[in-house]
């Protein structure tokens, strides 16, 4: 990251403007803000600030030379305020701010902390520096790579590794190795949710020793079934033979009903033609009676004017006048008028004659026509009851052949022994199936516990890669280290990676945080020299110098000044106090910015 253009603003009261050249040095007493300035251009690159440091109420302005980025920032009240065109620019969000300056520099916000502070650095615990180092690991690994650090895994193994790590079969950087190993952790959880859960079955599933097998049973279970269904069919034609039965006795009970009732109404079959005669005659009868009946009226009317005539002719008075006295004989009329009503009494008599005659007559013809036409009743129902009786007998039920009842007192009781018997074997089926099903689960959970640990942050697998490339870490901390006059780095896979270092003062490494404060900052600039070289952040800084020796101190000011090294840098920041030694080695004429 080429700056053109450094201002600060009130920095703890300090204020700098300038525009830096590949080397800036700032040689001061102390309290001149050498470490403000430092400070102030991390929180601009990277918005870190210093640790417990309170600080408000300033300003850090950078510009980029070959961009034109303008990063500001400004510190009010405890909050930072991020603009991209200085303080009338506009506003963003500082994540959004950081991710333009790593898309600048190629190294991430986080990583820009580490790299731009030594103090960040030198409090980094192992296994923070490696998965900083992991970062810049080559980008791709093939699976026969993997493979070489686990030479002990067998055949399934692999094939369940290359299936999670490599399905594709493409390359891939070291963190799929961590997304491999998450997913081979979720199938192993869920294989070992699976163990436990039939486990959990299997405890439930009851079943006793068996002493025949399934297809035996099913074969009792179909015989008994077809006696049910032999029963069931024997049942059904009993039930139709009670019935046929029932409607044949009836209707034989009925037959004998009707042929009892015959023998005690047996009639003799009538004449028709004595029924007609009666009828006729009776017809006859009623002409006469009726002629005689007219007769004896006219004869009581005829003998009762003439016996009024007779009357009349035995009284004197005339006829004609009351008044008068009739003299008339009238004995000759009298005779014939006697003679008349002899006549009619005659008639008279024998008409009641007739009629009584006539009346007695049909009395009789009526109580045998009566009587005929009971019989023929009677006959008749003879004769229908006859027929009732044929037919009944012609239409009687053929009763089929009875069917010997069947016993089933205990195919129920069979039914459900075997149905016990049944699921006994299946129970035992299914526990025997679950238990090799955990068996099987059981073996793959310790393929994958194998395949887990390989791929473990103390693995095998991370452990040989990052053992095989921490050897380069070390050579290109090496590389300058050659001409300081004894240090040595070394990185030590513990928990992470510690570094240690061989110095002047001791030929044995020795931790990092066992060296002295002079020590410390050769090892952070080697350090962070590397991871320079790794990120491309082209910009190093370097403080406290008065701590070191005369000896160091020109081997760091040989190193910065060399061309091979100043290549790698658009900007080296170099701080300490103004003492003689850091003032006669660091008088650099041309090339520098002095602030």
């Amino acid at each position: 990251m080429k700056l053109k253009k450094v201002q600060i603003h009130n920095w703890n009261g300090k204020k700098f403007e300038f525009a830096p050249k590949k080397l800036v040095y700032v040689f001061h007493e102390n309290g001149y803000g050498k470490s403000s300035l430092l400070n102030a251009l991390r929180y601009g690159i990277s918005g870190s600030l210093p640790k417990g440091a309170e600080i408000r109420d300033c300003a850090v302005e950078l510009t980029e030379a070959e961009t034109g980025l303008d990063i500001y920032r400004e510190r009010v009240a405890g909050n930072t305020t991020c603009k991209i065109g200085g303080p009338d620019g506009n506003r963003m969000a500082e994540k959004q701010l950081n991710a333009k300056v790593s898309e600048i520099t190629g190294v991430s916000p986080s990583n820009l902390q580490v790299i731009s502070s030594s103090d960040i650095f030198a409090h980094m615990k192992p296994d923070e520096f490696l998965a900083l180092l992991l970062e810049y690991l080559p980008e791709e690994f093939t699976f026969q790579d993997i493979l070489s650090y686990m030479p002990a895994l067998t055949d399934e193994q692999s094939t369940i590794l290359e299936q999670y790590l490599c399905p594709d079969g493409f390359p891939f950087g070291i963190y799929a190795l961590d997304v491999c190993r998450d997913a081979l952790t979720d199938t192993r959880k869920a294989k070992k949710a699976t163990v436990k859960q039939n486990e959990a079955q299997i405890s439930v599933i009851k079943c006793e020793p068996v002493a025949r097998t399934l297809e035996e049973v099913e074969a009792d279970r179909y015989d008994l079934e077809a006696q049910d269904r032999m029963y069931a069919d024997n049942s059904a034609r009993l039930k139709e033979y009670e019935i046929a039965k029932k409607k044949r006795d009836d209707q034989e009970a009925l037959i004998k009903k009707c042929e009892d009732w015959l023998l005690v109404h047996s009639v003799k079959e009538p004449d028709p033609e004595t029924l007609k005669a009666c009828r006729a005659e009776l017809a006859k009868l009623d002409q006469s009676k009726s002629a005689a009946l007219t007769t004896r009226a006219t004869a009581e009317t005829t003998l009762k004017s003439l016996r009024a005539t007779l009357t009349n002719l035995e009284s004197t008075v005339c006829p004609i006048s009351k008044q008068l006295t009739c003299t008339t004989d009238k004995t000759t009329v009298k005779d014939e008028i006697s003679k008349a009503v002899a006549t009619q009494e005659a008639a008279l008599k024998k008409a009641e004659e007739e009629i009584v005659a006539a009346t007695a007559r049909i009395k009789e013809l009526n109580d045998q026509i009566l009587a005929e036409e009971k019989q023929a009743k009677a006959y008749n129902n003879v004769r229908l009851t006859q027929e009732k009786v044929k037919t009944l007998k012609d239409t009687l039920p053929v009763l089929p052949v009875k069917p010997v009842a069947a016993g089933k007192t205990d195919i129920a009781e069979r039914r459900k022994a075997l149905e016990a018997e049944k699921q006994n074997i299946l129970n035992g089926v299914m526990k025997s199936r679950m238990e090799a099903m955990n068996r099987k689960l059981t073996d793959e959970i310790a393929q994958y516990t194998v395949l887990i640990d390989a791929l473990a942050e103390k693995g095998p697998v991370k452990q040989g890669i990052v053992k095989h490339y921490v050897e380069d870490f070390e050579s290109v901390c090496n590389a300058h280290a050659e001409h300081s006059n004894g240090y040595q780095i070394s990185f030590k896979l513990d928990n992470g990676i510690k570094v240690y270092a061989s110095t002047p003062a001791s030929k044995e490494p020795v931790y990092y945080m066992g060296l002295s404060s002079g020590e410390k900052i050769i090892v952070t600039f080697l350090v962070i020299d590397m991871l320079n070289s790794l990120t491309g952040m082209r910009m190093a800084f370097i403080d406290n110098l008065e701590q070191l020796d005369r000896q160091t101190l020109e081997y760091v000011h040989k190193t910065i000044t060399s061309k091979e090294f100043l290549e790698g840098y658009d900007h080296v920041f170099v701080c300490g106090v103004n003492n003689h030694d850091v003032m006669e080695v660091f008088n650099d004429k041309t090339g520098v910015t002095r602030v």
